[in-house]
Order: C-alpha cells, then structure tokens, then sequence
C-alpha cells in the first residue's frame, strides 16, 4: 500500500495527533466511568497511524508539530502494549533528540513501559496497579535506593506525591 502522507507538511499533522489523543483518553474514560470501552482497537488504529506519521515526518516532535500534538503522539506510543519493538524504537528515537523537543517525564514513562512490558525492573515507578486495598503497587523498580535521584532527574515527583494520585485516581475506578 502506498503511503499517502509521504511529503506531508509536520504541521499538517498537528490536528490529527491531538485527535487521535482525545480519541485514546475518551475510550480510557468510559473505563474509568465503568462503561463499556474498546481501547485495544483504537491503541491499534493509532498504533498504525502513527507509524505512518512517522514515517513521513520522523518523530512529531515539539518543534515539528507543537507541544500538545507531541505529547499525543507519546500518548500513542505509550499505550501501544501490542507492539513493544515499536514502543523500544520510538523510546530509542526520543533519547536521541535535542533538549527540549520532548518532555524528560514521557521518556521516563516509557522507559518504565517498555521495561514492564519485556518483564523488567522499571526505573522510575511510574507503572503499576491497584492492589486489593485500592492502594498504587508498582511493578518490579530496579534499585529502589536510588529512585528519587532517578525521578528527580527526570522531572518526576516524588514517588509518594505520585503514589497518592494514582491511588486517587483508582478511588474513582474502583467505585
């Protein structure tokens, strides 16, 4: 299939990317609110799409398509659990460009994903669920020693400020 988008103004993409991110959360919200919700087929539809994108612009980054389209574009990427060599490749593509054209907090999330999902310890604490209490459990965290210098460098909260949100978010799930 050829590709329709190669030669396609980065800008032009801005739209869609905040979109396809509105799209991501509003399924992620009829979960929260205990609806009925397919987020597996819209993670695939905006799994491939931005493939696409990607392959016409290289990563939509910050300068290319603004802040909010790049921070969609992580969104994707980030719930994109069904194909994590795509997830390690943006991840590698992401460390590797300029300060400031991506937030250090969506590079820390996703390094935590990609290493949740290939079954290794996170850095950072950012993954995790709801344990029977209601209360954030994270997965496996390599050198919990060292956490907060790791989050701190990252711009992250405190693991505790980041427990407490997850926890308040779960309160609302779990209703």
């Amino acid at each position: 299939m050829m590709d329709q988008t190669k030669g396609t103004e980065p800008k032009n993409y801005r739209a869609e990317l905040i979109e396809m991110a509105k799209t991501d959360q509003s399924e992620r919200d009829k979960m929260r609110r205990g609806e009925t919700f397919d987020a597996e087929t819209i993670d695939r539809r905006n799994t491939e799409r931005l493939k696409e994108i990607i392959n016409s612009i290289g990563w939509p980054r910050i300068s290319l398509v603004g802040e909010e389209a790049a921070g969609g574009a992580w969104l994707i990427v980030q719930h994109a659990d069904h194909d994590t060599p795509f997830q390690e490749a943006c991840l590698k593509t992401i460390k590797g460009l300029p300060e400031g054209e991506v937030e250090l907090e969506e590079i820390a999330l996703l390094e935590d994903r990609v290493r949740m999902n290939r079954k290794l310890p996170q850095l950072y604490g950012t993954q995790g669920f709801p344990n029977k209490n209601g209360e954030f459990e994270p997965f496996p965290i390599a050198d919990p020693k060292n956490l907060e210098a790791r989050r701190k460098k990252m711009g992250l909260v405190p693991f505790s400020d980041y427990k407490e949100a997850m926890e308040k978010i779960y309160e609302q799930i779990l209703k």
